[in-house]
């Protein structure tokens, strides 16, 4: 297993715990040591991504990159050259990423090349506080890339063991949807994409483990965006 699968798969696990914390509103079980351990780890999987992007940035030509893909584990964990065809795409996910996060990596995530695209899935490893950078991430991307068309997706839901947190989710998904009409970008609905109605869940056919996603998940998400994409090229 490569560094990079074996860091995003402790920072996925990290994810895992702190989304159970919230949900369950308590700390038992879980020692200090080991939660500045879990920002450690995630700490320098950051900087290890980062580093990487300047590194790929080096090769990659100002306006000639269609789509950029931005967001935490669930972009970084996705193969978008396979999901996003025939598009020249990059993938400039961090496992376990925030809105905060993100919002203090724009210029290497896609200032540094100017994207024609940029596709923005954010938010759900700091859901309940979200909107305190969310704004800043959309303010700043169409400062610096006036050219660039955004389009936001939605949170998705999380699985079955995890549902008590999907109406939150979905307030957080109506409050994103007014923010986007704000600012005239494109918002796609994949919650409801992935949601199944009787359980309150993500469907278990989408998701590996209550919140990242199956290739079936992928291509449920790409058959809805692919359309959005192809209509801001034009």
């Amino acid at each position: 297993m490569s560094y990079t699968k074996r860091v995003l798969l402790k920072v996925s696990i990290v994810f895992l715990i702190a989304t159970t914390i919230i949900l369950i509103c308590h700390f038992n079980g879980l020692k200090q040591d080991q939660i500045k351990k879990a920002n450690s780890e995630f700490g320098e999987y950051y900087e290890y991504k980062v580093n990487l992007f300047r590194q790929e940035n080096a090769n990659l030509k100002e306006g000639k990159v269609e789509v950029a893909f931005l967001g935490d584990s669930l972009t970084d964990l996705c193969d978008v050259k396979k999901y996003y065809q025939p598009y020249n795409v990059v993938n400039r996910g961090i496992g376990g990423d925030t809105t905060d996060g993100l919002l203090n990596r724009l210029d290497v995530s896609a200032y540094a090349f100017k994207p024609k695209v940029i596709v923005l899935l954010i938010g759900i490893n700091n859901y309940p506080t979200m909107f305190n950078t969310y704004e800043d991430i959309l303010i700043q991307l169409q400062k610096n890339l006036p050219y660039t068309k955004i389009i936001v997706l939605s949170l998705a839901p999380l699985g079955i063991k995890m549902k008590d947190a999907n109406p939150t989710i979905e307030a957080q998904n109506k409050r994103l949807l007014e923010l986007t009409k704000k600012y005239d970008i494109p918002y796609v609905d994949i919650y409801s994409a992935l949601y199944n109605n009787e359980t309150g869940a993500m469907f278990d056919e989408y998701t590996t483990d209550m919140v990242h996603f199956t290739d079936q998940g992928y291509k449920v998400i790409s058959s809805i965006v692919l359309p959005v994409i192809k209509e801001n090229l034009k």
